[in-house]
């Protein structure tokens, strides 16, 4: 490249209608990749753990205490897509089933308190 070219070159650049041009046009992509990343951020992170089951029932006199109630379902989830894209889908597990309640106590020296309930199943998540 000539001296003169290079000099050429070197004024335009410093005229403003280019310097304008080319902050905007930086300023657009900083904020398009700052939005795109928030976006990733968020996505899929709504997941939701099931009630827990209900505590049994305290024993009647001399006898055992009732079982606990089985958990809740977990929350399904549907994971939501981070481009525009649709095969690049955030991935998300369904929410935790609820614990099993507690069994009730048991109202004798020899009486056992009663089981725990099942924990419930976990959501399902879809893509």
């Amino acid at each position: 490249m000539s001296r003169s070219t290079f000099l050429f070159n070197a004024r335009n650049c410093m005229r403003p209608h280019w310097r304008r041009f080319a902050i905007y046009s930086c300023g657009s992509v900083l904020a398009a990749c700052l939005v795109m990343d928030v976006g990733m951020a968020q996505a899929a992170t709504d997941t939701q753990t099931g009630t827990n089951g209900a505590i049994g029932t305290n024993g009647a006199p001399g006898n055992p205490g009732g079982n606990g109630g089985p958990g809740g379902d977990g929350q399904d989830v549907t994971a939501t897509a981070i481009t525009a894209d649709a095969s690049n889908t955030a991935t998300a597990a369904g929410g935790a089933g609820g614990a099993g309640g507690n069994g009730g106590a048991g109202n004798a020296a020899n009486a056992n308190g009663g089981n725990g309930g099942n924990g419930g199943p976990g959501g399902d998540a879809t893509a």
